[in-house]
């Protein structure tokens, strides 16, 4: 399973750097995300990580958004699951992710967060490659100088 995923990523990866154009790109790096949801799910039915490549993958929960409008609501949640909840969406986004993990699961709605079962790559210090950027975001735009 490992080799020809690891592959297929490679090609959406070389395909994003390559793209010229916005739409493509962006079409491209939802295509990536979507490749690793579904890589995620594989892992979740076997091994939660493996190397490949010069890299490490692993299954994780990825916990997105601002601070929930409903802050009572979450903050009673993470009190009941043991957890206390100091106000940050960041903080809250880490606390979420991290009781998945552990198998307890999120009430509907998610607090207005969004929540999705990823893949992080990190260089597992073989190969000298960089840490991928994430799942789903885009890549740092360059700044303009005057």
């Amino acid at each position: 399973m490992a080799l020809r995923e690891v592959a297929e990523l490679d090609e959406l990866d070389a395909a994003i750097k390559a793209a010229r154009d916005a739409k493509d790109k962006k079409r491209l790096l939802a295509d990536r995300a979507a490749f690793l949801r579904n890589l995620a799910t594989k892992m979740d039915h076997g091994i939660p990580e493996f190397r490949a490549g010069g890299r490490i993958f692993t299954a994780v929960w990825s916990v997105t958004g601002n601070a929930p409008h409903k802050a009572d609501e979450a903050r009673a949640w993470l009190l009941s699951n043991g957890v206390v909840w100091g106000g940050s969406a960041k903080s809250l986004c880490t606390k979420i992710a991290q009781l998945l993990e552990k198998g307890i699961a999120l009430p509907p709605g998610h607090f207005g967060l969004y929540v999705e079962r990823t893949v992080q790559i990190a260089d597992d210090g073989s190969s000298g490659t960089a840490k991928s950027p994430g799942p789903t975001k885009d890549p740092p735009k360059e700044k303009r100088r005057k």
